[in-house]
């Protein structure tokens, strides 16, 4: 089972920090080895309500070979969701040396920009508990930006990263946008590499980053 990993979030922890995740340093991405996902039908049979249609109804993805991920709509700042990003913010300031993911110098990525209706946030479930998180923010009228995306350290490596992005690009599309973009920095290599395993092409610095090394986008 999932808690048997310790990555529980409600009033405990988020799992075993950066030294003790075996020299993990990966936020965004996964490993070369991670097989796309197979998407199931929607677990959802109730209308949808407004943040449903901005992040995606509530569904399921099975990862061949991995864990079984529910997605829900969610809010950055509030419940798993803030838990989730709050985990990202701690281990963001361990890779680079105290930085403040959501301090001045840095693309903004909050509440107005993660909800509808420009923007969405969703946080992933396995064994009902949240195992990783992610949002939309919108940049113009047909591109958006990948934002706050985080999957917790026990679920690296087992297709959970390439399942969220997959999902995002998904709630974009909803959004009816064409073109997403995101970004990485030094300390993420293999969010990178599962980038541009996925079709991200290397673009000029166009959110001002500070700490950002590759910049990709993809038509969706």
């Amino acid at each position: 089972m999932f808690d048997d990993l310790t990555a529980q979030v409600r009033g405990r922890h988020l799992g075993p920090t950066l030294a003790q995740a075996n020299g993990d340093q990966l936020i965004h991405g996964a490993r070369q080895d991670l097989a796309a996902p197979c998407r199931q039908k929607p677990l959802s049979l109730t209308p949808p309500t407004a943040l449903d249609l901005a992040a995606g109804c509530v569904g399921s993805v099975t990862v061949i070979g991995g864990p079984v991920i529910e997605f829900r709509p969610a809010a950055v700042d509030a419940g798993d969701g803030e838990l989730l990003v709050q985990a990202m913010r701690d281990e963001i300031a361990e890779l680079y040396d105290g930085l403040d993911l959501d301090g001045p110098t840095m693309p903004a990525a909050g509440a107005s920009e993660l909800r509808a209706p420009g923007g969405g946030f969703v946080v992933g479930y396995v064994d009902a508990t949240p195992a990783c998180c992610g949002g939309v923010k919108r940049l113009d009228e047909r591109s958006c930006e990948i934002k706050k995306m985080y999957v917790v350290p026990p679920l690296r490596g087992r297709g959970v990263a390439r399942a969220l992005l997959h999902e995002l690009e998904d709630v974009a599309r909803r959004l009816g946008y064409e073109l997403v973009r995101l970004d990485t920095g030094p300390h993420q290599g293999h969010a990178q590499t599962l980038f541009e395993s996925e079709g991200y092409t290397p673009i000029e610095d166009f959110n001002g980053n500070p700490i950002a090394v590759f910049w990709g986008e993809k038509p969706i």
